[in-house]
């Protein structure tokens, strides 16, 4: 029962307070190609396909639905858990999950893949920055799992 009313939540706040992002992941889902769908604590996980419009991207979330390719089956779990977290952030942001936490993504992500050796050289690692420490902690907060710490 417990486990059922979490999800109503869940859903509920993601598609009403969320619903921004979650139109943009739905839309997303449905025009990729994908390798599999499967449901992941409230989540949607969606494997794809390399494509031309998507050769950048790696994991990312938006809204409920949590996007990966060809992750490393070692760090599979660290991964979908910190990108849960991300789930976790739209639900609390709601319409505002893409400014205060979808851009900051992006730009962090940007900044440490281009100056990965200074930040490391530094003790600075992708998942101390925010919003991504945030990710990490709501992800294992929930899912009891380790997030991503590199």
């Amino acid at each position: 029962m417990k486990t059922t009313t979490v999800r109503v939540v869940m859903y509920s706040l993601q598609w009403t307070w969320g619903i921004i992002q979650n139109l943009l992941g739905l839309l997303l889902m449905l025009c990729i190609r994908k390798k599999a769908l499967r449901p992941f604590h409230g989540a949607v996980v969606v494997e794809y396909h390399d494509q031309a419009f998507t050769k950048r991207f790696g994991t990312f979330a938006l809204g409920m639905f949590i996007f990966y390719k060809n992750t490393d089956q070692n760090v599979k779990q660290n991964i979908l858990t910190h990108e849960y977290g991300h789930t976790i952030q739209s639900m609390i942001y709601g319409p505002f999950f893409i400014p205060i936490v979808g851009f900051c993504s992006i730009r962090w992500a940007l900044s440490y893949s281009k100056n990965r050796e200074k930040y490391n050289a530094l003790n600075i690692f992708y998942a101390d920055k925010y919003p991504e420490k945030q990710a990490n902690y709501w992800g294992e907060k929930i899912l009891g799992h380790r997030g991503i710490y590199w």
